[in-house]
């Protein structure tokens, strides 16, 4: 595989400490058959530190399918600004051809069984199913093997097998297996599964209102009926509040995301019972309550003689030179002209300006 993209098997790595981490990293890495792009790809290729003490101590892995879709990898100067120990790691991935068009050896379809997952109060039911004549025979090879003065490589490699093949066949029986299709990914090919990811990750937000939590947003079923069971909702003293969903799904194309509204909840800058009717422009950032219009921040003076209500947005004691309106948002035209009364005499615009 990393012969095939040009890829270094050996890493370029300044920090030449290994501790028990490390090795438990390394050993994950082999088990997964995950790769480390630290010190071998991209402009990283000669190994660089990640961190101010000179250690290498943040590390991009990929599995070796997805390893085809990055273009570049570095690790940029440290910066205060993004931290105070580590600096910024830079991934770049190849474009994915929205035609979908396969441009690029398609990687093999490979189908396997998944053990279930492992269930403490079943620990004696997966001892109860190990083969008991297996691990006599085991026993035995391994018997021979102690009288030997030299044993090879491939004796030991079997029995290793043998005693893992014996563990494994015992999960399978307790634990029982799933199809799992491994449709290997390919940087130019997109798949397509119609699948709604809100059920695999977990979300959170910024405070919560009572009981409503986060996880209310994605939990089934959808409604836009406000209660505290159904609806995720902030501190109403917020001012800037962020709601988050994290996928735990591996690798996904996100095709399209749907928010649903609380009902009797407009969206942004809009109000009134079919959220129609468009927010004030001089409420500040044109943000108002859904149910009567008033401003939630309160208004913007910008055009006002002195002042505005903070609700209604009205300015209170009239509008600028060359503004008028209850909001002072229209611009007077008559500022630029001269007014005569009958039957003689003029005077400059001025006088007309007071007027809203």
């Amino acid at each position: 595989m990393l012969d095939d993209l040009n890829i270094p098997r050996t890493r370029n790595n300044p920090d030449k400490v290994v501790n028990c981490y490390g090795r438990k990293f390394l050993e994950f890495c082999k088990n997964n058959k995950v790769f480390i792009l630290n010190g071998r790809v991209g402009q990283d290729v000669i190994g660089r530190p990640t961190s101010r003490s000179n250690s290498v101590i943040d590390y991009i892995i990929c599995t070796s399918h997805f390893l085809r879709c990055v273009s570049n990898f570095e690790i940029l100067e440290f910066s205060k600004l993004f931290s105070d120990v580590h600096s910024p790691l830079k991934l770049s991935f190849n474009r994915v051809n929205p035609t979908f068009e396969l441009l690029t050896t398609e990687l093999s379809y490979q189908e396997e069984n998944k053990i279930g997952k492992w269930k403490f109060e079943q620990v004696n039911d997966f001892k109860n199913n190990i083969d008991e004549d297996k691990i006599r025979n085991v026993i035995d090879e391994l018997s021979v093997y102690s009288n030997k003065e030299n044993v090879t490589k491939y004796e030991i490699n079997t029995a290793v097998t043998n005693i893992t093949d014996i563990l494994i066949d015992s999960a399978k029986a307790t634990f029982g297996t799933q199809t799992f299709n491994r449709n290997m990914l390919n940087c130019n090919k997109s798949i397509i599964n119609n699948e709604n990811l809100a059920r695999f990750g977990s979300a959170s937000q910024s405070s919560q209102y009572g009981s409503a939590g986060p996880q209310n947003a994605v939990n089934l079923p959808i409604s836009n009926e406000w209660g505290y069971t159904k609806c995720t909702h902030t501190s109403p003293n917020e001012t800037q509040a962020w709601w988050m969903f994290n996928i735990s799904y591996g690798i996904v194309f996100i095709a399209d995301i749907t928010i649903y509204y609380r009902k009797h909840c407009c969206q942004k800058t809009f109000w009134g019972p079919n959220c129609t009717k468009s927010c004030k422009e001089t409420c500040i950032d044109q943000h108002c309550y859904p149910g009567n219009g008033l401003c939630v921040w309160g208004c913007n003076t910008k055009h006002c003689l002195n002042r505005c209500d903070k609700n209604t947005a009205i300015c209170t004691y009239g509008c600028k030179e060359k503004r008028a309106g209850l909001y002072c948002n229209k611009y007077n035209i008559a500022t630029d002209a001269l007014v005569s009364q009958n039957p003689t005499g003029t005077k400059t615009s001025k006088f007309c300006n007071r007027w809203r």
